[in-house]
């Protein structure tokens, strides 16, 4: 109120605040939305409003808070990082999960400029791509490499949607980073061993209990 009395602010008075009813001692929301007209002489001679009773709004929002942190929770308790970009303002609000996975530390006060340089630099096309699908479809998923600060290298996978506005305009973008490291390594792993029983100058099969073959190698066919 002061604010939008003085003169050389000559703001609007819109806050929301709780008040206790006399009656029946209950707490309800009010939003106040007002403003100062001034004389000649920049002196407030008067101040007009609104108010409106804003209970049903503010508990319907402290569900919705409740529902987003349960989810968060889960994710986070799989080992996923999360984070929502504003593609108004290109701000970026993230978990420390995220951080760490792109990162290796907990890393404060990252953009989604800073966060792209993790990303190794033969991959970094691997993201150009995803998020070019991501306009056509609304949805993101791309699988790629960053370094660590302190130099080692991990695999990520990032999945994510964008959010629409009544105008069905892409307003926020929501998403997970997970590390899938050991995944690929295993992968890799199979890889590399199938490789070697394909190429293998020896017989190799594997059996069911009841004698069916379920695999054997070239060598062995032969």
């Amino acid at each position: 109120v002061q604010e939008a009395l003085n003169p050389d602010y000559r703001t609007r008075y819109d806050i929301e605040f709780r008040t206790i009813s006399v009656e029946d001692q209950q707490i309800r929301w009010l939003r106040c939305q007002g403003k100062a007209y001034f004389n000649d002489q920049d002196v407030a001679d008067r101040f007009a409003g609104t108010a409106q009773d804003i209970t049903a709004q503010m508990a319907a929002r402290e569900n919705l808070q409740n529902i987003e942190n349960q989810a968060r929770l889960a994710v986070e308790s799989a080992g996923a990082g999360t984070f929502l970009v504003d593609l108004i303002t290109d701000n970026i609000v993230y978990s420390t999960t995220l951080a760490k996975i792109f990162t290796g530390n907990e890393t404060k006060n990252l953009t989604r400029e800073s966060l792209k340089t993790y990303i190794l630099p033969e991959d970094k096309s691997k993201r150009t791509k995803a998020y070019q699908e991501a306009d056509k479809t609304g949805k993101l998923f791309y699988e790629a490499r960053v370094i660590w600060d302190n130099g080692s290298i991990h695999w990520v996978r990032v999945m994510g949607t964008y959010l629409y506005d009544s105008q069905n305009k892409p307003v926020r973008f929501a998403g997970i980073a997970q590390d899938i490291s050991a995944e690929v390594e295993a992968d890799l792993e199979q890889k590399q061993l199938a490789s070697l029983v394909e190429g293998s100058p020896e017989y190799m099969s594997i059996a069911s209990l009841d004698g069916s073959l379920r695999y054997i190698n070239p060598y062995g066919l032969d």
